[in-house]
């Protein structure tokens, strides 16, 4: 199996090959439809001698370090086929389970190495690596981009909106409280004149 170009676009950073997600979603799936016991048995881990076939967790031989007996749990739980070691603490997917058995890193450029070894060994037919190949525009992203456009426009427009309805707030408040203080100071002036006729007066 040839290893990944590290120029490839599917190993550049925020690339997203759609085909690469259904191989993954069908390698994982495909692992959590089986029992821990039999895929232990195919990823080719030593089972503990009291593992069963139908148990829902059994004890494995660690991948990721050298031990003499059994300290690590495969089970399935949330769809997913899931390995923890009691010994080293370390565990993952299937994709970090073939990555540490085959020793080869599964984060990076890496990542389809091991997702290809994992989908031979369960059996899943893959899709040829190759070019970066985006899947089809169907109707339906052409529907979901038309509403999440509807949606953002939206969002601005109530946002202008919401900033004009400030705007006038401000305004409005600020006037009233310009009049407040024409009112005090009107009243002050009132009461000033009454006290200087009377002043007059006498």
């Amino acid at each position: 199996m040839q290893p990944m170009r590290k120029d490839s676009p599917l190993t550049q950073p925020g690339a997203r090959n759609f085909r690469r997600d259904d191989d993954r979603d069908a390698v994982l799936s495909a692992f959590a439809s089986m029992s821990p016991y039999s895929a232990a048995r195919i990823l080719g881990l030593t089972l503990a001698k009291d593992a069963k076939p139908r148990s829902r967790v059994v004890s494995v031989l660690c991948p990721w370090h050298s031990e003499r007996g059994p300290s690590c749990d495969l089970t399935v739980k949330g769809g997913k086929l899931l390995a923890v070691c009691r010994s080293c603490k370390r565990g993952g997917g299937v994709i970090d389970i073939v990555g540490a058995i085959e020793g080869i890193n599964p984060k990076g450029a890496d990542y389809f190495r091991v997702l290809d070894r994992a989908a031979e060994i369960v059996g899943v037919d893959v899709r040829p690596r190759g070019r970066f190949e985006p899947r089809p525009v169907t109707e339906l992203d052409v529907v979901r981009a038309q509403l999440r456009d509807a949606h953002r426009e939206k969002e601005a427009a109530d946002g202008a909106a919401t900033a004009e309805r400030l705007s006038h707030a401000l305004v409005v408040a600020e006037l009233l409280a310009r009049i407040d203080m024409l009112e005090g100071v009107v009243d002050w002036l009132s009461r000033w004149l009454i006290a200087v006729e009377r002043r007059i007066g006498t």
